[in-house]
């Protein structure tokens, strides 16, 4: 956890200066520097995921049919002056870096909640709204009071319609990552949160551990709308919605196949060969 704790300082630092040369106040340019770094770190992983699709058999006529991008994906905010001094080679930098911590730490972990919490909600937001974030260490620990028939290898829905940066749907994920890893490919997520920024962290989160662990799971919905006022009316916008083709999913386990397959007939190789070194030793 201090690793993590010091890749998470260092991704703060490093996301800070992106906004190094805007004449502005530190919070401004604080919130300023984390949503471009959001909106760039959600657009690659995205264009990550299409990859994968496509890497794995989808055609990119079909592209449309599995994977649709909304209206509260987030744009760039503030003002034009401002944007004009972003500091770009930071951007990358930072973008870079996240992906990085998200493929050297466990699947599925909360690297932003805390981060995202301390820069963007003013008190007034968090009033007014309603924003307290869950601790991812909370998080984790409602998780582990879900038993192991909670993550079955067959179609599950999970959903958080209050999901703020993603720490609960993470551990949930997480955990049944943990407990079967077959189960996550089974999983549909809805989530919902009533501000649009959040969705597009959670979002985020979700995306990249998927891509850059290698994994799939069967669903994704973000929606962003007040659930209790427009529960009955069904009127949301939405972030991102995709399915993992059938296709995907099949070139996947045809690829783990073959690589059982190949580990298995090296190791008969080689016990062959030492019942072969022991017979001439023995002659």
């Amino acid at each position: 956890m201090n690793d993590l704790n010091k890749q998470i300082a260092n991704l703060e630092k490093t996301i800070f200066k992106i906004t190094k040369n805007v004449l502005d106040s530190d919070s401004k340019n604080q919130a300023l520097a984390f949503k471009c770094f959001i909106q760039l770190a959600l657009h690659t992983s995205i264009n990550n995921l299409t990859q994968r699709f496509m890497h794995h058999g989808l055609p990119q006529f079909l592209l449309e049919h599995h994977l649709v991008v909304g209206e509260a994906l987030i744009q760039y905010e503030g003002s034009q002056k401002a944007l004009e001094l972003i500091d770009e080679s930071s951007l990358i930098d930072a973008v870079n870096l996240y992906n990085q911590i998200v493929k050297q730490n466990e699947p599925f972990t909360d690297i932003l909640s805390l981060l995202s919490e301390q820069i963007t909600i003013s008190k007034k937001q968090s009033k007014s709204l309603g924003q307290f974030m869950t601790p991812p260490d909370l998080a984790r620990a409602v998780a582990t009071l879900l038993n192991q028939d909670d993550y079955p290898d067959k179609p599950t829905k999970v959903c958080d319609f209050c999901v703020g940066y993603g720490a609960l749907i993470l551990a949930r994920i997480g955990k049944g990552f943990k407990a079967n890893p077959k189960s996550v490919q089974h999983l549909e997520v809805i989530v919902n949160d009533i501000d649009p920024f959040m969705c597009n962290v959670t979002a985020l989160q979700i995306i990249t551990n998927t891509v850059h662990n290698n994994l799939d799971i069967k669903e994704l919905v973000v929606l962003c709308s007040d659930v209790i006022k427009d529960y009955k009316t069904g009127n949301a916008s939405f972030v991102i919605k995709y399915r993992t083709p059938k296709i995907v999913l099949e070139d996947i386990e045809r690829i783990h196949k073959e690589k059982a397959l190949a580990k298995q007939s090296k190791r008969v190789n080689v016990t062959d060969f030492g019942i072969t070194s022991k017979s001439v030793g023995a002659v």
